[in-house]
């Protein structure tokens, strides 16, 4: 399938000053359970596509070295993904441009149910801010304590502190920074707790102009995915937005992200020894015959015809244990039967080793052929040990 990875940031409303653009506005989304490397694509949901679909602004920004340090990897990933055809890139500007009006009035019928994305808003930020505490985590770690990311009007650095980690659970960047933001958040915190205090005008301005910039984002992406007939992957903490969007007309998620979600869970719970993965392994297991049945199995999953959970990685990791004792044992068998070939004048010992390879790789071939998919994570995916 083709999938849009969404740029943060794009809608009709009026572009942001660049002084005031956050290290992640105009970038794809990068994994939010793995921060111990720096940012990573998601490269489990990668394995899903056989092509991605990035904004121009987002390729121009990557490619060009116009991003923060940490986004280095997944800078030289999409590079690599790009010069081996993996990526097709699309001007998302354009596509908003010529929809703005759409745009405008979807916003503005989203705006009158006000209260409705109130229980969204908190789950959204909630989840930013999880994935901010584990960043901030890393840098304390890794950086000598010092979150970097986000910068003062002025230029200084921002302090690790919990209200600014707050801010940027917001707003994802640095445009509300400063006393006024800090007044700002605090408001809208109030807003999101308590009804009451919404009816209030000052509150209930600061809950509209934050849901106006996550709601204009939201629907251009859906837009984006109409237009380009294609599914979409975006930062996991705009998730209770879609939901609501979907649930106006009858489901909770698109196809696309069950499946997404299915091979998150594949290798985040059911073999969490294959999460670690680079940009040359995914490469050589997209160019790998075993990626459909890795695809076919994931697209039973979504349908509710596999269930991968802890009993599920039991029984494949038993299974495939049988299939290399049965392996072991075919391959003396058939070392066994070939040995008279070996007594062949001039050309005995390079015959049966011939034979010998030809039938046990057949016999390998078929014992290992449901299978194939988990043979294909174990082969290109790095497990915790050699990542260290």
């Amino acid at each position: 399938m083709e999938l849009i990875l969404t740029s943060f940031g794009a809608s009709h409303l009026p572009p942001r000053r660049v002084q005031n653009a956050g290290v992640f506005y105009r970038m794809p989304p990068v994994s939010m359970s793995d921060i111990t490397r720096g940012f990573i694509p998601e490269y489990a949901v990668l394995l899903l596509c056989e092509r991605v679909i990035l904004d121009a602004e987002s390729w121009s920004r990557l490619s060009k070295g116009k991003y923060d340090p940490d986004y280095g990897e997944v800078a030289n990933a999409f590079k690599e993904l790009y010069d081996e055809g993996f990526i097709k890139v699309e001007d998302f500007d354009s596509i908003i441009d010529e929809n703005s009006n759409l745009l405008e009035r979807m916003l503005e019928k989203d705006l009158k149910r006000l209260d409705e994305w109130v229980s969204p808003l908190k789950e959204s930020v909630e989840t930013w801010r999880d994935f901010i505490g584990s960043l901030s985590e890393y840098w304390r770690e890794m950086r000598g304590g010092h979150l970097r990311i986000w910068t003062m009007p002025q230029g200084r650095d921002v302090d690790n502190s919990a209200n600014y980690h707050h801010i940027a659970g917001c707003l994802h960047d640095a445009k509300n920074t400063g006393a006024h933001a800090l007044n700002n958040f605090h408001l809208l915190e109030e807003a999101m707790k308590s009804a009451t205090k919404r009816r209030r005008a000052e509150y209930r301005r600061v809950l509209r102009n934050t849901l106006t910039e996550y709601l204009a984002y939201v629907n251009a992406n859906l837009i984006l995915s109409q237009t380009l007939q294609a599914g979409f992957h975006d930062w996991y903490d705009f998730a209770p937005f879609y939901r609501e969007k979907f649930l106006t007309v009858g489901k909770e998620k698109t196809e696309e992200q069950k499946r997404i979600d299915k091979v998150k869970q594949l290798f985040e719970i059911s073999f969490p020894e294959f999460v670690y993965w680079d940009a040359k392994g995914l490469i050589k297991a997209l160019k790998d015959k075993r990626i459909v049945e890795l695809r076919t199995l994931v697209e039973k999953a979504a349908r509710g015809e596999v269930t991968f959970d802890r009993d599920f990685a039991n029984r494949v990791l038993q299974e495939v244990i049988g299939i290399e004792q049965r392996v072991s044992r075919l391959r003396s068998i058939i070392s066994y039967v070939t040995l008279p070939i070996g007594f062949v004048p001039w050309i005995g010992t390079p015959a049966q080793k011939a034979t010998e390879e030809i039938i046990s790789h057949l016999a390998e071939a078929k014992a290992k052929k449901e299978f194939r998919w988990f043979y294909l994570i174990s082969k290109f995916g790095r497990n915790r040990q050699c990542s260290n």
